[in-house]
């Protein structure tokens, strides 16, 4: 019986994978034209036998991908790939191969991508919208509901499911508010001057379908024909659509379908970043890690310089 090769040892782990979008993708990353066995060559050919393939032609096939311009995302998943493979391998062919050896190897070379790539920001058509915001004069409940929503994601960094869930009990007469966010963190805000008074507005506007109390009630709730005076909060994806109206208010033939709720995030973790620091940026947007915030935190070199000068004189 002869020997498995590297092709055949590929076909035989693709032969396992059953979702038809996956197997696709994972024949291309292994048997494709840019995918493993013929990136190694001439060195490694596919009918060398599989005991010829190391953890080091593995790094050497991720390697090769950032020299070609790979997207973060397509060495991410090759990486994946490349891990599932070597378990395969070292099973099925018994062969003293080790995927931590893998991972040290690309740690070490600085060829794991980052989970997040940047994002691109649209700041200029963010800062249209909310001078667009002060101009408007609301005539019903769903605008004061909408202005004050915007302004809310502006001034406090709130991601929008915590906008959503956030209760009237939990805002204090500072306009503080605690709760638990993302990854367990606790986290305390406070509303900006804006988004206090379009607020106060609101809920005092409200008041009449609410009664009384009202501390458990949602700060945000929908207003529209579907749900008639029930007290209901609103999802994410209105708060999306709230979001996508105002912006093409604003924007007109200039609307950008990227501007969504938490490109306000955005919008607020630069302006802090840009007046305090990093630092006081990544408290109040309540990330684990300043790395995070700083691919959040869209400054040029004259701000940062601007925030070192305040800070160190």
């Amino acid at each position: 019986m002869n020997p498995p090769t590297i092709k055949t040892a590929c076909e035989a782990f693709l032969y396992n994978i059953r979702q038809k979008n996956t197997l696709k993708n994972y024949r291309s990353d292994l048997l494709g034209e840019t995918g493993l066995i013929y990136s190694l060559a001439p060195s490694i050919k596919p009918s060398s036998p599989i005991s010829a393939f190391t953890e080091g032609e593995g790094v050497l096939f991720i390697q090769k991908l950032l020299h070609t311009g790979s997207s973060p995302s397509t060495i991410k998943r090759r990486i994946s790939v490349m891990r599932q493979f070597l378990r395969f391998i070292g099973d099925e062919y018994d062969l003293s191969i080790s995927v931590d050896k893998l991972n040290q190897k690309l740690k070490t070379r600085y060829l794991i991508p980052k989970n997040s790539v940047i994002v691109s920001y649209p700041g200029a058509k963010i800062q249209r919208i909310l001078d667009y915001t002060t101009r408007i004069e609301p005539t019903n409940l769903q605008m004061r509901r909408d202005l004050a929503f915007i302004w809310s994601l502006a001034e406090t960094g709130l991601r929008v499911s915590e906008a959503c869930n956030l209760k009237i009990g939990q805002i204090n007469k500072e306009w503080r508010a605690a709760f638990i966010g993302k990854g367990d963190i606790s986290r305390s805000i406070k509303f900006g001057k804006h988004s206090r008074v379009l607020l106060n507005a609101y809920l005092k506007a409200r008041q009449p379908l609410d009664g009384s109390p009202r501390d458990m009630l949602p700060l945000f709730i929908r207003h529209d024909q579907a749900v008639g005076r029930k007290i209901k909060l609103i999802t994410p994806k209105i708060g999306e659509q709230i979001i996508h109206n105002l912006a093409l208010l604003a924007l007109g033939n200039d609307f950008d379908p990227s501007i969504t709720c938490h490109k306000f995030r955005h919008y607020y973790i630069s302006t802090i970043a840009r007046v305090n620091g990093m630092k006081a940026a990544q408290v109040g947007a309540g990330h684990k890690d300043i790395s995070t915030t700083q691919r959040y935190a869209h400054l040029d070199e004259k701000e940062i310089a601007a925030i070192n000068d305040k800070a160190f004189g």
